[in-house]
């Protein structure tokens, strides 16, 4: 066993720890090549003398080294002898961003933005969970001790709050949705669905007052929506005394002369505009309306239509930053209600 790793991983495996000890394996490596005490050419120790020194199992051990090799960082001669390859590891973080989805277009925004800001610093490998817990829990755990960091949009469920919890900390950023679960000490770049949702909508009450009704469609069943939403808009409401209807899916009876809506997903924006349209109603005089998470389209579609969010590309340049420093930092954006024509 060559000094260098040896030390390393005399250090690693020294106390306690969560992780499972393939990872360790993995994250020793790489924090030796990080930090210059690892260089290409060294020798990495055989399984077998991994297995026996540390207690390990075979299998675990040649996960490590087989994550390594994927990752380019180790080579092996006849599958016994292991040397480090690379010699640029400083140049790339490899991280890990599981997102609901990948389609929605201010994920584009965010995703674009992370990109740009991190300038070839870090490469990205995107997935999607669509609030599928399995699916999340699938992804979060092969993807375990590959990465030097783990972006990530969780959702409310206790399958996910699981997951987190077993998850080092200091590898995690959560963003967009902030979810609390045991043992949170995690990096996190968020939006605020709650207060900064309610002052968003006080900015929009003179125009709300032109309206006889204001209606949100929440749609938990199938989007896992922050239930704050829906607890922001009651309260909201009942403090300025307006008529107010939650419904589970927008509809096109709901779209009436005298008639605001709130509306969270994009499709239903749609229908909402076509809508109005065929009834002869003008968005902003008829009938108001305001979508959740701005996108580019919006600012022109039906002469503009207002929108209340966050600025998905500073959330963006907030995690690159977080990326590139390790901060373990809770930043939360402010929510900004833009008006446009449509209310």
């Amino acid at each position: 066993m060559s000094v260098p790793a040896q030390l390393l991983f005399d250090e690693t495996f020294r106390g306690p720890s969560t992780q499972p000890k393939y990872a360790r394996l993995v994250g020793a490596v790489r924090t030796g090549m990080r930090e210059g005490r690892l260089t290409r050419g060294d020798s990495l120790p055989s399984i077998n003398k991994v297995s026996q020194r540390y207690g390990m199992a075979r299998e675990t051990v040649r996960k490590a080294y087989d994550i390594l090799r994927e990752q380019g960082l180790v080579s092996a001669r006849h599958g016994k002898s292991f040397t480090v390859e690379s010699g640029d590891f400083q140049e790339s973080l490899n991280v890990f961003v599981l997102f609901e989805h990948i389609s929605r277009a201010y994920k584009e925004t965010l995703h674009d933005s992370l990109v740009e800001e991190l300038d070839g610093r870090a490469r990205l490998d995107v997935y999607a969970h669509h609030y599928n817990p399995a699916m999340f829990k699938a992804l979060m755990e092969q993807a375990r001790g590959r990465y030097e960091c783990y972006v990530v949009i969780p959702f409310y469920h206790p399958v996910i709050k699981q997951t987190l919890t077993e998850f080092d900390q200091s590898k995690l950023i959560l963003i967009d949705l902030d979810v609390d679960y045991p043992g949170k000490a995690c990096a996190g770049v968020l939006q605020s669905h709650g207060s900064q949702l309610q002052a968003a909508m006080e900015e929009a009450l003179p125009r709300l007052k032109r309206y006889e009704r204001f209606i949100l469609s929440y749609r938990w069943e199938e989007k896992f929506h922050p239930v704050v939403i829906k607890k922001a808009f009651r309260s909201f409401c009942r403090r300025h005394g307006i008529e107010h209807h939650i419904v589970s899916k927008l509809k096109p009876e709901h779209v009436t002369r005298g008639t605001a809506a709130l509306v969270i997903e994009d499709p239903e924006t749609v229908l909402f505009i076509k809508e109005a349209e065929r009834k002869g109603l003008k968005l902003g005089r008829d009938a108001g309306l305001i979508s959740y998470n701005d996108i580019p389209l919006k600012e022109v579609a039906a002469g503009g239509v207002t929108v209340v969010s966050v600025d998905f590309a500073e959330m963006g340049r907030l995690t690159a930053q977080a990326i590139l420093s390790g901060s373990r930092e809770q930043i939360h954006l402010p929510t900004r209600m833009i008006f446009r024509n449509s209310l």
